[in-house]
């Protein structure tokens, strides 16, 4: 009787080696070395090339401490905006990485750092393309309607910013494979960023020749 009760027990008994309490997701591989390890080394060489802007923000500020209160601002927030934008990505990665960790769900899902980010990017392209561009006016004040033109379409990288950053944050969490229809507005940024970039370079080495 006896052997036969343990037997029944031992039939009985759970046959998982998953210890009580353990995540059940332990045991997946996930590979992220073409993802968030990507997003891991570019968060640290965005910690280098910060740690130069620093720098170089210090050195204009003993440099030139008589320039305009205009410069000295908009060194200023360029400066703010460039560390947000490394913060927002710090803070998604470490999300990710450290607070999930061992949760692959989570990394089905994007973080709002991550949907904030792309915005302050267009904020920074902005600024620096309006002042390219008034000093473009400056150096000569009869392309006037040029000028305007240019400041005009610099908008339009800003505004692809907003509307891919807005979507991504609002309405709730949002998966990657939501993101996959905001394709378009991503592309259409980075051309028009670069087409901007192109002409107003163009446009100076133009006026200094």
């Amino acid at each position: 009787m006896e052997s036969a009760a343990a037997n029944a027990s031992a039939t009985a008994a759970p046959t998982s080696s998953i210890p009580s309490g353990a995540n059940p997701f332990a045991s997946i591989h996930v590979d992220l070395r073409s993802t968030f390890g990507m997003v891991f080394i570019g968060v640290f060489f965005g910690a280098i090339f910060l740690g130069i802007t620093t720098m170089q923000t210090i050195f204009y500020y003993a440099t030139y401490p008589k320039d305009k209160w205009f410069m000295k601002l908009l060194v200023a927030v360029l400066w703010a905006l460039d560390t947000l934008s490394l913060v927002l990505t710090t803070i998604s990665i470490y999300t990710y990485l450290v607070i999930d960790f061992m949760d692959p769900l989570a990394l089905l899902y994007v973080h709002w750092g991550m949907g904030c980010e792309p915005i302050v990017t267009g904020l920074v392209a902005f600024v620096v393309h309006e002042f390219l561009i008034f000093r473009i006016w400056t150096l000569n004040k009869n392309w006037t309607l040029y000028v305007a033109g240019l400041a005009v379409f610099s908008l339009l990288p800003l505004a692809l910013s907003v509307v891919a950053g807005t979507k991504t944050v609002v309405g709730g969490r949002h998966m990657w494979s939501d993101l996959l229809t905001l394709g378009w507005a991503a592309t259409a940024g980075d051309v028009t960023t670069s087409v901007l970039d192109l002409v107003v370079a163009g446009t100076i080495c133009y006026q200094l020749y």
